[in-house]
């Protein structure tokens, strides 16, 4: 046993140069620069967290955690902000990386509803740098300290990143293996992206979708950390790695994860890689030391390694590395301890490396509350008592219990100190029916919920009707060739329960057809019973219930089409065939082009409504934003939105060092001031002004009406 702990500690100490571990801190840390103020909330930090205490629901893992005031919450961004920086340029290294590790982890145990696989993969990578020696090549400390300057680091710095980044990828590819996966219900309609017009010359939009999102998915997931790990097939996975990540940052908007994740594959490269680059540059080569290392008492050298003797140091580091490969293979496989985290997904999104397997659209969401003293029974609105889109307690049991506790202790301010909580929230994942999740009868805000016991009230997923989403598919192609104007959502329910809904008036020749069971149709004046293969029309502008009460699942599906929608689209292709006509027919003297002051063209101006005219202006505007959208003024808008993030994050730290250090200013004009000085940049306009550079816009001046954006 000796034997091996021996030969255990001896290959963890091996002494490795440290160039390619300093290059991949200097990448970490200019990528989080970019990404506290964006994706971390830096610029949204005062919308976030309100001045007023508990006005807002939160979701922290740790129950009953709250955030501190609103003006040290931004402080703790603009020190996490300085922090990167300065990992960045390796200067005060240790305490810089230590103390982005605290904060960053702070951030993310106090609001689960944000999580992603990308964060947490930050704050691992931030561990995993705060126990290293990347401050060993190209930092200020090193020329501060020239015993640290170009020393060797233990190879176990380079172990535990590599093992990480081949655990994402390979743990993602395992996730891959659901059957909702490989069979191409996960990602639909992801071929519709550009960056899959070169699949185009010789594949359709569905088999992209099958062959290259899903099946390609799973072999890149599953294999690209080995291609990484041997030399040989180093350069197809780096290659491949590239491909990835620069179509998924053009999909998606997950901040600097394709960024990170493409820098990080460099990490199984030679570590003397970014050294011999350097020695290859001219410019650096002057700036740069590229000689040999410096031995470096951690390591083990061939006169150290017959001692035998351990220093504490070299135990903890091997206990550590032991300790984290362990946990980190273990977590996302968990589930069966933690309980009370699942729903129709398996924990809590966000630590699994199971990115992107289920997808959810969203029908309807109610909540109810009832006064247990009165018997009154009210309705909230979606989202009530949150900041910003939270939408992550729709579909995580442990969230939706937190949810009803906050909005149980939110009606005490309204003197409703005795309530209960009901959620009817109706979900599709992965293509399949809609369906509740959650059991509206059971008072959420009283239940006992614990991490370790399963939620029973979550309803089971229908998943003995995932083999019918292929006819679901024919149903709505049939639609579609039909007419684009006509939508379908499937419904599927429980025995003994009902759905009720309200049909706007908006969405007209509506109508419910019965795919199997029986159901009651309710309203206000109809009460018919459908069997399987039935149909009613339903009346709009009115709640109906659809009682299932046959002794199995009952499913059926609504049609209908917004006749708003139907009848602006018709008045919108007039208004654009009308200025059409205009433009041609202007030389010749036959039309004024919408003026206002001919009598003739008062009654089209009549004609074409407000209403009309600005959508048409939208839509004008907007395509020609995209035929300026060339390489160049994508490349200026991009830099203009990070400047006016960086700008906006830049002012509420000042503004909130000013009130810790002086205190608020009471003027209420100088705090709007403030306000708008802060939105100044962040406004559509702006943005539009940035890509396209016209004085006039050419819709307006066709229109004779100014629409705003």
């Amino acid at each position: 046993m000796r034997r091996y702990l021996d030969a255990f500690i001896t290959k963890l100490y091996q002494p490795c140069d440290p160039s390619l571990l300093a290059c991949f801190r200097i990448c970490f840390g200019f990528l989080m620069m970019i990404d506290i103020p964006q994706e971390r909330g830096m610029s949204r930090a005062d919308a976030t967290y309100d001045e007023i205490p508990d006005k807002y629901c939160t979701f922290p893992l740790i129950h009953g955690m709250k955030p501190f005031s609103q003006d040290v919450m931004i402080i703790l961004y603009a020190i996490l902000f300085l922090n990167a920086f300065f990992i960045m340029i390796g200067f005060l290294y240790r305490i810089n990386i230590i103390s982005f590790t605290v904060i960053y982890w702070y951030f993310f145990i106090l609001d689960k509803s944000t999580w992603n696989n990308h964060s947490y993969l930050y704050g691992l990578i931030a561990l995993l740098l705060s126990v290293s020696n990347a401050e060993n090549f190209m930092s200020v400390d090193g020329f501060l300290d020239r015993t640290k300057l170009n020393t060797d680091v233990p190879q176990w710095n380079y172990a535990l990143l590599r093992f990480q980044v081949f655990i994402v990828y390979f743990y993602a590819g395992l996730k891959k293996t659901e059957k909702d996966w490989l069979t191409g219900y996960s990602m639909n309609r992801l071929s519709r992206e550009s960056v899959f017009d070169p699949f185009r010359f010789f594949m359709t939009n569905d088999q992209i979708d099958f062959w290259i999102v899903h099946i390609g998915g799973f072999l890149f997931d599953i294999s690209v950390g080995f291609l990484l790990y041997f030399n040989k097939t180093r350069g197809i996975g780096l290659f491949l790695c590239g491909s990835f990540h620069g179509m998924n940052s053009r999909m998606f908007s997950i901040g600097m994860f394709p960024y990170v994740m493409f820098v990080s594959s460099f990490i199984f490269c030679d570590e003397k890689l970014f050294k011999n680059i350097i020695a290859k540059t001219v410019v650096l080569n002057h700036c740069v030391s590229t000689k040999a290392c410096d031995k470096n008492s951690s390591c083990l050298y061939d006169e150290s390694i017959s001692s035998k003797r351990w220093k504490p140091n070299q135990i903890a580091a091997a206990l550590f590395t032991v300790f984290y490969i362990s946990s980190q293979s273990f977590l996302p496989y968990s589930h069966f301890i933690t309980k009370g985290y699942n729903g129709w997904t398996q924990g809590l999104y966000g630590y699994s490396w199971d990115m992107m397997i289920h997808s959810f659209k969203n029908q309807h969401a109610k909540i109810m509350y009832k006064n247990l003293q009165s018997g009154e029974i009210g309705y909230l609105k979606e989202g009530v008592f949150l900041s910003g889109k939270r939408s992550r307690w729709k579909t995580q049991p442990e969230m939706a219990f937190q949810y009803a506790v906050c909005i149980r202790e939110q009606l005490k301010k309204f003197e409703l100190n005795d309530t209960a909580v009901y959620f009817d929230v109706w979900k599709s994942m992965n293509g399949r029916f809609q369906q509740r999740i959650f059991d509206h009868n059971v008072d959420l805000a009283s239940y006992d919920w614990s991490p370790f016991k399963q939620p029973n009230f979550v309803m089971p997923l229908l998943s003995e009707l995932s083999n019918r989403r292929e006819k679901l598919r024919e149903i709505k192609r049939s639609l579609r060739n039909v007419t684009s104007d006509y939508d379908v959502v499937f419904v599927a329910d429980f025995s003994g329960m009902y759905l009720e809904n309200f049909v706007h008036q908006d969405l007209g020749n509506t109508t419910i057809y019965i795919m199997s069971g029986e159901v009651i149709v309710e309203s206000k004046d109809i009460n018919v019973t459908l069997k399987s293969g039935g149909n009613l029309k339903i009346t709009q502008n009115e709640f109906h219930r659809v009682h299932t009460v046959s002794e199995n699942i009952a499913s059926y599906y609504y049609i209908y089409v917004n006749t708003t929608a139907q009848f602006m689209k018709k008045r919108l292709n007039e208004c654009e065939k009308y200025i059409k006509d205009c433009d041609m027919l202007e030389g010749q003297g036959t039309c004024s082009s919408f003026d206002q002051s001919n009598e003739a063209n008062k009654e089209d101006i009549q004609h074409f409504n407000p209403e009309i005219t600005e959508l048409y202006a939208r839509e004008q505007r907007y395509k020609q934003s995209l035929h300026n959208l060339t390489s160049w003024n994508y490349f200026k808008w991009f830099v203009f939105k990070k400047a006016a993030l960086f700008r906006r994050s830049f002012l509420l730290a000042v503004y909130a060092m000013r009130n810790i250090v002086i205190g608020k200013p009471l003027s209420v004009d100088q705090l709007q001031m403030e306000l708008d000085y802060l939105n100044e940049w962040m406004t559509p306009r702006r943005f539009q002004n940035s890509i396209v550079n016209t004085k006039e816009d050419p819709v307006t001046s066709n229109v004779g009406v100014k629409p705003e954006l």
